[in-house]
């Protein structure tokens, strides 16, 4: 037990239809650095029809708590199509795809409780000292900003009319 690990929260959105996936990743990534995340694409693989994309926010809360974000994304059907709006051609994705969005919090990331002692003094804080900021005050916070993540992925994803 190097490092906890605590609170997985996932959600899962699907979508059919045109998206614009310059934007997708402009609005994400700006997203997550104005909310303090590192952002880093660790997967990116296309083999056509299909696309999988993988997308992890790493956002240091404090010298011990360290809060992850999570976008995978699995595209089917990939076709780019040109859309012409107001005059101006665009690239644009016609497809399906899912996006799994989990966030959780990591305890002990810099791996300071490496000895037994350290392991149980770790025990007793998460059981006794810090039980009520990591099951209720923390808990939370990753979960509301999945939430967030998913209203900006909707955002780009909105049909628009016109």
């Amino acid at each position: 037990m190097v490092s906890k690990i605590e609170s997985n929260k996932e959600l899962r959105f699907r979508f059919k239809g045109l998206v614009d996936l310059d934007s997708l990743y402009k609005n994400v990534q700006n997203w997550m650095s104005s909310h303090g995340y590192l952002f880093d694409e660790s997967v990116h693989k296309f083999k056509p029809p299909e696309l999988e994309l993988s997308w992890v926010g790493e956002r240091k809360n404090t010298g011990y708590r360290k809060t992850i974000l999570k976008l995978e994304f699995h595209f089917w059907d990939y076709k780019e199509v040109l859309v012409k709006k107001d005059g101006v051609e665009k690239t644009m994705v016609s497809c399906h795809f899912i996006v799994d969005i989990s966030g959780c919090q990591e305890y002990d990331y810099e791996n300071k409780y490496t000895s037994d002692f350290m392991k149980k003094l770790q025990n007793f804080m998460h059981r006794f000292i810090l039980y009520y900021k990591i099951n209720v005050i923390w808990d939370d916070e990753p979960y509301n900003e999945i939430y967030q993540l998913l209203d900006v992925v909707k955002s780009v994803t909105k049909p628009s009319i016109g």
